[in-house]
């Protein structure tokens, strides 16, 4: 074989290899789409099982009528000018007989007969007869829903056979052989059982219908390569998925890395994409980045907290703004409240506050931690938040900040959803997508891809939230619920209505983990406290 014949050989090999493994990824797909459609959708299966089980139940109950049977079995003997013949010995004529009898005995003229005997319009059963083939014995059954009547019917089709079958086939004589007598239990006992298995059967075909339909009808990120496949944007990495209890005495649930009750794989993962970042910011030389995602609960406000939290352990200095003024999470996230119980309480002010011109930048400004790590949160919602993100105080307060740290990452609404991301990202020089992992829709995320690059802004990158291992290697991840309204609306549990004139409604899902109260420092505080150390440091030096 020459060498152009090995090579289309190899191709073709390589090509069919291919098509095998795309056939088995997507037949596990599809099992693990049913196997987790299954585990979320549980409850409903097991109510459509046993909803089926019960209705064959009580249906076989209404339905069931039982059936007496009554029988007798009789030797037919033919009347000759000697005396009565057994057929039994005459195979031509007990032939003749098993062909005949059974006719006479299912006759309408037996039936009439039998009825006028009973002194009734219709005979309350069914009437039966075989032959046994090659003899003169005969069985006549009686079927009917009492068993009295089903032994009645019996005698008087014996009492008037004679009457009929003389016309047919000449006199004849039934010698009994075996009676049943009055029947005691029917013939067709109930099985209740087996019915509810039957419902079980079918309520379990009906469940497997649905996941199937459940499954070949997602529309949702599966796996990285359904974006890898539909986007042009690079892959920062993946956070995976945790699961984590709340104690009861616990007042929120925190998944932030330098927490101490959180598990090493979270921070590691935290830790490499910011790898990437770095990488990739330094490179293009880039400050200003937007966190977001195309849909709620997906994790962005998670990630952007998380984020920032392993930039400053990184020796750089971070400033967090959480611009998803209509639904804030940054504050109860990461700041800590005063306590009711303490006779003073100092006012706490946010961005919501410099754009509405309340108090300056500084005064909005909290320090987390140790690591040069600061946040300009909302602690409110805003109701009118499209006007403050479009205004000239918005590019002021980015401008006035821009020498104050190495990056500012800012938490924004999604972008698939209204157009507030859209105005934060005509300020951002870059843009990382948070998508939660088996739930965002490919559609969604699209959308707000596109959304977000048709403003300008570079677009970082894509995170991969919520991963699980399985099948396919993928699962749900974690993120926030929260809901609030103008036009659309998505929401979790533990909400809490707040209204304006415009009709907002709130609500908020989890709970954060919360800051050390002795970081809550003021920003200006902290710059003036550090330039006179450096000025005394200075006069000490002259003298």
């Amino acid at each position: 074989m020459d060498m152009e014949g090995i090579m289309e050989d190899t191709m073709e090999n390589g090509q069919n290899s291919q098509e095998l493994s795309a056939g088995i990824l997507y037949l596990t797909t599809l099992l693990d789409d049913m196997w987790r459609g299954l585990k979320k959708f549980y409850w409903i299966c097991i109510l459509i099982i046993s909803g089926s089980a019960t209705i064959f139940f009580i249906q076989a109950q209404r339905s069931y009528s039982p059936v007496y049977e009554a029988y007798s079995s009789f030797v037919v003997n033919t009347k000759t000018a000697y005396a009565y013949e057994s057929t039994f010995y005459n195979k031509t004529a007990a032939a003749q007989m098993s062909r005949t009898f059974p006719y006479i005995m299912t006759s309408g003229v037996l039936n009439q007969v039998v009825a006028e005997s009973l002194g009734l319009n219709y005979v309350p059963g069914s009437i039966t007869a075989e032959a046994m083939e090659d003899t003169a014995l005969f069985t006549i059954r009686v079927n009917a829903g009492d068993p009295q009547m089903a032994y009645k019917v019996l005698q008087a089709v014996i009492d008037n056979y004679p009457t009929v079958a003389k016309y047919i086939i000449g006199d004849t004589q039934l010698t009994l052989m075996d009676e049943s007598g009055v029947p005691e239990s029917p013939v067709n006992p109930p099985d209740y059982l087996a019915d509810a298995m039957h419902g079980l059967t079918a309520g379990l075909m009906v469940s497997m219908a649905l996941l199937f339909l459940y499954a070949v009808t997602r529309n949702t990120v599966r796996r990285e390569e359904d974006l890898k496949s539909r986007l042009s944007i690079n892959s920062l990495g993946s956070i995976p998925r945790i699961r984590q209890k709340k104690r009861s005495n616990e007042k929120s649930k925190s998944l932030l890395i330098d927490k101490k009750n959180q598990a090493a794989v979270l921070g590691e993962s935290f830790r490499a994409v910011r790898t990437k970042i770095l990488k990739e910011t330094e490179k293009s030389k880039m400050q200003y980045l937007m966190i977001t995602s195309a849909a709620a609960s997906e994790g962005k406000t998670t990630f952007a907290m998380n984020m920032a939290i392993a930039l400053a352990s990184k020796g750089k200095k971070v400033i967090l703004i959480d611009l998803d003024l209509r639904n804030p999470s940054v504050a109860p996230g990461m700041l800590q409240e005063e306590s009711e119980s303490e006779e003073t309480k100092e006012q706490e002010y946010g961005i919501n506050d410099v754009l509405e011109g309340t108090v300056t930048v500084d005064k909005a400004l909290h320090s987390y931690g140790e690591n040069g790590l600061w946040i300009l949160p909302c602690f409110r919602p805003v109701s009118n938040p499209t006007r403050l993100l479009g205004s000239e105080q918005m590019k002021g307060i980015l401008d006035e900040l821009k020498g104050e740290a190495d990056y500012i990452l800012v938490d924004t609404p999604p972008c698939g959803i209204i157009s507030d991301a859209s105005l934060v990202a005509r300020y951002m020089q870059g843009a990382i997508v948070v998508v939660r992992q088996d739930y965002a829709r490919i559609d969604r995320v699209m959308t707000g891809v596109e959304t977000l690059s048709d403003t300008g802004v570079k677009m970082l990158g894509y995170v991969l939230n919520g991963t699980e291992a399985g099948i396919t290697g993928y699962g749900y991840g974690y993120g926030y619920g929260y809901g609030y309204g103008y036009g659309y609306g998505y929401g979790k549990r533990y909400g809490y209505g707040y209204g304006r004139r415009y009709g907002y409604g709130y609500g908020y899902g989890y709970g954060y983990g919360y800051g050390e109260k002795k970081h809550r420092r003021r920003f200006r505080r902290h710059r003036e406290t550090e330039e006179t150390k450096t000025a005394n440091v200075e006069e000490k030096d002259k003298s």
